[in-house]
């Protein structure tokens, strides 16, 4: 099953995707994957420290349903 996909950097506007993520969840029960440049912890401009599921290398497109880049410093 395709599943959306959002990038995930130091300074990432977490406030952003907080729209988005919660609507793909309740209207297609679709489960969100976090992918990162690397495998480490980044943190959000709001504080919010999170670990990707996945880096940019693991993703495997045909799994992609979108991919959300949400705004930021990068």
């Amino acid at each position: 099953m395709k599943k959306p996909h959002v990038l995930l950097f130091n300074s990432y506007a977490d406030w952003e995707i907080g729209h988005i993520l919660p609507e793909l969840r309740r209207l297609g029960g679709h489960e969100t994957v976090s992918v990162g440049f690397d495998n480490v912890p980044v943190t959000s401009m709001g504080g919010l420290k999170v670990t990707p599921d996945k880096t940019l290398n693991e993703i495997d497109l045909d799994e992609v349903l979108i991919f959300i880049i949400p705004g930021g410093y990068m």
